[in-house]
C-alpha cells in the first residue's frame, strides 16, 4: 500500500493436497479435495463452490468432493491476470472462476 500497487498484486494460497475425512487408525491420509484462496485489491472476495457435505454420501471415494479442479484456479490467474493462454500451462482447458 505504500508504493499504492494494490492493484497490481494478487497472492494466492493453495494447498497441494486434502486429507480424508476419516481416520485411519494413525491419523488421516491425503485426500482429494484442498483449498485456495485469493487474495488482493482486485479479487472479487467470497466463496466460490459449495460448502463441503461430511455426510458418507456425498462423499467422492472417502474424500470430500472437489468443487473445482485446481487447474481451473491456475487457468483462471494465467488468463485473466497474466495475460498467458493458459492451454499449455496447466495440460488443456478448464473451467474458469470469476475470482479476478
Amino acid at each position: 500500500r505504500e508504493h499504492d500497487a494494490g492493484g497490481e498484486v494478487v497472492l494466492m494460497v493453495f494447498s497441494e493436497f486434502g486429507r480424508r475425512v476419516r481416520d485411519n487408525g494413525t491419523g488421516t491420509d491425503h485426500g482429494a479435495a484442498g483449498v485456495a484462496f485469493a487474495i488482493g485489491d482486485r479479487v472479487n472476495g467470497g466463496m466460490y463452490g459449495t460448502y463441503p457435505s461430511l455426510k458418507p454420501g456425498d462423499l467422492s471415494q472417502g474424500d470430500l468432493a472437489p468443487n473445482y479442479d485446481f487447474r481451473g484456479f491456475y487457468s483462471t490467474l494465467a488468463d485473466r491476470w497474466l495475460g498467458l493462454d493458459p492451454v499449455p500451462i496447466v495440460g488443456g482447458n478448464f473451467e474458469q472462476m470469476s475470482f479476478v
